[in-house]
């Protein structure tokens, strides 16, 4: 959501699905309301792409890791809500819908200036509400700076630098601070 370009139409999700396909815009779905999202700078990708590729690297096949394009899918206490983070995955194998999925072990947002604040809070509220997540990570540009918020710690964050690893989807996959830096230079 962040400083997305706000609709103030409310829309239902069956609405907000047939405005997505008619306009062809990534965007993101809160209750109503449709989010218009900006896009992505090169080192945001790069970021992007290396947390991607760890993951598929080392998750098993059953297990899948989708970015940006892919929606995820929550329901929350007066509706819907659809998303498009940076990077997550599934473990979860019934989690195949050919639209969204709702399921998540991971999720990782790369944080920009114009979404940070809705990242660290109003999607932090509803990801956390998901049973099957067990990691939000959220990912700095400007510094190789990682903040982990696991469930099993009471989304309290720990803060990882260069050296530091953290271990996801129940031990499944290990993501490296270096690696996700890699070929950025600070």
């Amino acid at each position: 959501m962040g400083l997305a370009v706000r609709n103030p139409r409310c829309f239902t999700a069956d609405k907000y699905f047939a405005y997505k396909q008619r306009v062809g815009e990534r965007q993101e779905f809160v209750d109503g309301v449709i989010y218009a999202m900006v896009g992505g700078t090169p080192r945001h990708n790069l970021i992007k792409g290396a947390v991607s590729f760890a993951l598929r690297r080392q998750l098993p096949k059953t297990c899948q890791t989708c970015e940006q394009g892919q929606k995820l899918h929550i329901k929350t206490e007066i509706g819907d809500a659809y998303f498009y983070p940076a990077v997550f995955s599934s473990s979860d194998e019934t989690d195949r819908d050919a639209l969204v999925r709702e399921r998540p072990c991971v999720i990782v947002e790369v944080l920009s200036p114009s979404t940070e604040s809705d990242d660290r809070q109003g999607k932090f509220s509803l990801y956390r509400t998901i049973p099957s997540l067990g990691h939000y990570i959220l990912v700095a540009q400007d510094v190789p700076q990682v903040e982990v918020f696991a469930r099993d710690k009471a989304w309290k964050p720990d803060i990882l630098f260069r050296g530091d690893t953290i271990d996801v989807c129940d031990g499944r996959a290990t993501l490296v601070v270096d690696d996700i830096y890699d070929g950025i230079k600070f």
